[in-house]
């Protein structure tokens, strides 16, 4: 089911519904999600490297700020064995500042917030999981890289929060936080 979800987002996102009188620009990226070693009840979890996906929609405000809507799916597992994984899904508001450094290459960092669904499984004496909406905040950097007129590349780091996620049935909630470093393609609609 979520994965039925993640592809009706992109769809929206990357469908013919984004024409360019309502948005300036789109973008697709994928790459690493490295997190940081989760707290359980009966201990500290390391995680393997995972993977994210996403897309922006995005407003050009002016030609250093601009806005959007971003949508990632992230997803890790347990660094042992084949015990549990963690799987994210964030909808968050943009702002971005282009830098313009007189070269062709545009620099950039961005601001965002919203809400990240936050879902762990874990596969020991059976199978539980834990899923929950939570406010979410994310700081990114990159660079995008002209390939044509209406196409640029883009590599970008992001970092990813969420307070209050209550994960793997513990006591209380926790925070969660993944270091995201992608690669994809922006177009000018």
């Amino acid at each position: 089911m979520k994965k039925l979800a993640l592809a009706t987002a992109m769809a929206l996102v990357l469908g013919t519904s984004a024409k360019a009188d309502i948005f300036d620009f789109a973008a697709i990226y994928g790459g690493a999600t490295i997190e940081p070693p989760l707290h359980m009840p009966l201990g500290t979890v390391d995680m393997r490297t995972g993977y994210n996906v996403g897309g922006v929609l995005g407003w050009n405000i002016t030609p250093e700020i601009s806005a959007g809507v971003d949508l990632m799916y992230t997803k890790s597992h347990f660094d042992v064995g084949n015990l549990g994984r963690l799987q994210t899904f964030s909808v968050m508001a943009n702002g971005y500042y282009n830098f313009d450094i007189g070269s062709k290459w545009r620099p950039f960092v961005g601001l965002g917030a919203g809400m990240v669904q936050v879902n762990d499984t874990i596969n020991f004496f059976g199978t539980s999981s834990d899923s929950a909406w939570v406010f979410g905040w994310q700081a990114e950097a990159g660079v995008t890289i002209p390939v044509t007129d209406k196409i640029g590349m883009v590599i970008a780091y992001k970092y990813q929060s969420a307070q209050d996620a209550d994960l793997f049935g513990a006591s209380g909630s926790q925070e969660y936080k993944s270091h995201n470093i992608s690669a994809g393609f922006v177009f000018a609609l």
